[in-house]
């Protein structure tokens, strides 16, 4: 799948011309995090993907219910510190967000969306989800917060399975402002370049040291994308001296193409394909 960059204003600028958006879908399941069998204290807040968990702990080989889990995040009366809400923050508006859960009363549920403009509204689903095990279905886009609440003096609830989908668009990062250089290099972990929010530029001077990561999201890992640079006038360049070029993370400055293949890698944000775009 062709990602082309396009040199703006003059020869000497890079930005980025088509940027493909990509539908992800993730789940996360709490696999990865240790807590206690039973309820004790509350945890610093979980982090997975493009969400922070809240207002509870993880419980690993727990009984649910009636139900054996092997993690699952939750909350309770007996669980010092915790919240009678668990709360789910995504760090970018995702879509489609379904919460599986267990309690053992009746659960309220509201919802945080953030438009184009950076508005935030919070909904409150009018009627409450029941007792025992279900599943909250939001189907809705442009969310940024989902936020389970039990308001019983003894509460006790779990969730056990959240799923959502991400669009992103390929991205040109400053790697100076994002705090992605190792000594005088960008650096190679994938996951820290994933993770940057800052540092996102619209173009960068081919002036022979300026640099900036190209982080293209993608709906597998293992997807295949080649990388072309596009002249002033609109076609495929053939001169990095003039229009600057591209290379891979890590490559030296001596391997700058016009064009080159990228491979989409696992990082904690999704599948995701790197290059650096420079100047020579």
């Amino acid at each position: 799948m062709p990602t082309r960059i396009r040199p703006l204003l003059s020869i000497a600028v890079l930005c980025l011309f088509a940027s493909p958006a990509f539908a992800q879908t993730h789940k996360i399941d709490f696999e990865d995090f240790a807590g206690p069998s039973r309820f004790d204290t509350a945890q610093a807040p979980v982090r997975s993907l493009s969400a922070t968990i809240s207002g509870g702990e993880v419980l690993r080989n727990a009984t649910v219910g009636t139900v054996a889990r092997a993690a699952v995040y939750g909350t309770s009366h007996e669980c010092a510190g915790c919240s009678p809400e668990i709360s789910i923050q995504f760090n970018q508006r995702v879509a489609n967000v379904q919460v599986s859960y267990q309690s053992e009363q009746s659960v309220e549920v509201r919802y945080v969306t953030e438009d184009e403009h950076g508005t935030l509204q919070e909904i409150r689903i009018p009627e409450n989800f029941t007792a025992g095990t279900g599943t909250v279905d939001l189907p809705y886009q442009n969310i940024r917060q989902v936020v389970l609440a039990n308001p019983a003096l003894d509460f006790a609830m779990t969730i056990h399975a959240i799923t959502f989908a991400s669009t992103s668009n390929s991205v040109l990062i400053d790697p100076v402002v994002a705090g992605l250089l190792s000594g005088s290099s960008i650096t190679t972990n994938v996951t820290l370049i994933a993770a940057a929010t800052t540092g996102l530029v619209q173009g960068v001077a081919a002036d022979g040291t300026t640099q900036a990561v190209l982080r293209i999201p993608a709906s597998s890992v293992g997807q295949g994308f080649t990388v072309a640079v596009i002249n002033d006038q609109g076609s495929p360049s053939s001169s990095v001296a003039n229009d600057g070029g591209v290379m891979a993370l890590g490559a030296n400055t001596s391997t700058l193409a016009s064009s080159l293949g990228a491979t989409a890698v696992t990082t904690p944000e999704g599948a995701e394909a790197f290059v650096i775009s420079a100047g020579r």
